[in-house]
């Protein structure tokens, strides 16, 4: 028995379950048609011991995500409010509980490969139900803008500019270090390992951290930093500045890219369509091409 909170004497009502009468559409019902006739063990759900079962099964969760693609919803939180809305999701999921965002999104991030495997499932069904034609494919390329923001920029050739004067102030630094502690030392930082193992030697040998932690740094007019403090501050600025050049550098090489995103290493800055406002800049974005056969889209790389 439930009791509603409408009145305040706590009047019961029955819980009638009233069927949902949902003309399906040819887009839906050819999507539906589809998604319910692939193989869904990949996905391997584990059963539940204990606790509240699953929000919804594999199949009703691929399904409610393409749907959701179609008609422009890409958030886990518009999706979760498609499936309590719309009635294709809610005849989906047979009177279930609509899944909230952080269950879609968990769905997504554990399960890339098995979506990938169903994907590829779909053309295989659409060949077998004479769909596509196999004797010609288009190929054509798309840029879609990334979420990453248009000024977290990191370009190659900035990189390679930066990188060896970034080497040089290595270089004076450990000098500086020598001439304080009266130290000689024959090794030169002419490159990259021989820089990296320069500030690691420094930085052991001075124990930054302890000097981090333990002199506080003053602060305020007429106070300046100590010999170990400053040599400190800059060791550790240095170091965090080569591996992030050097990563940074080694992706872009190795992808054959010349720029890259701080936030989405995936994303490449290019220019993109102008916008109503005449505004056309560089922003990040992949550039995929895709593979088609009888308007379908069989192939993406």
């Amino acid at each position: 028995m439930h009791s509603t909170v409408f009145f305040e004497n706590n009047q019961l009502y029955l819980n009638l379950s009233i069927p949902l009468d949902i003309d399906f559409h040819n887009p839906v019902q050819a999507l539906r048609e589809l998604f319910w006739s692939l193989d869904y063990s990949c996905f391997r759900t584990p059963k539940k011991v204990s606790g509240r079962p699953h929000a919804a099964i594999a199949r009703q969760m691929v399904f409610i995500l393409v749907y959701a693609r179609l008609h422009g919803c890409f958030s886990s939180r518009q999706v979760e409010e498609l499936c309590k809305r719309d009635l294709v999701c809610i005849h989906v999921l047979e009177g279930k509980k609509a899944p909230d965002h952080s269950t879609i999104d968990r769905f997504i991030r554990h399960n890339g490969s098995a979506m990938r495997n169903v994907f590829s499932q779909s053309v295989k069904k659409l060949d077998e139900l004479g769909e596509l034609r196999k004797d010609i494919a288009f190929i054509d390329g798309t840029k879609i803008e990334s979420k990453a923001g248009r000024y977290t920029f990191i370009w190659l050739k900035a990189i390679e500019k930066n990188l060896p004067r970034l080497i040089e102030h290595i270089r004076k630094l450990h000098g500086e270090y020598l001439i304080h502690y009266g130290l000689e030392s024959s090794r030169e930082t002419a490159g990259e390992k021989d820089a990296r193992d320069v500030l690691d030697i420094m930085i052991e040998s001075i124990d930054v951290q302890r000097i981090l932690a333990e002199q506080p740094a003053v602060q305020g007019r007429g106070h300046s930093l100590g010999f170990e403090q400053r040599m400190a501050k800059r060791l550790v600025e240095y170091s965090e500045k080569l591996d992030r050049y050097t990563s940074a550098r080694d992706r872009m090489r190795a992808e054959k890219r010349n720029s890259m995103s701080k936030t989405d290493a995936d994303a490449t800055f290019m220019r993109m369509k102008e916008d109503y406002m005449r505004n056309g800049q560089l922003k990040p974005a992949y550039n995929i091409q895709n593979v088609v056969d009888s308007g379908y889209v069989v192939g993406t790389y």
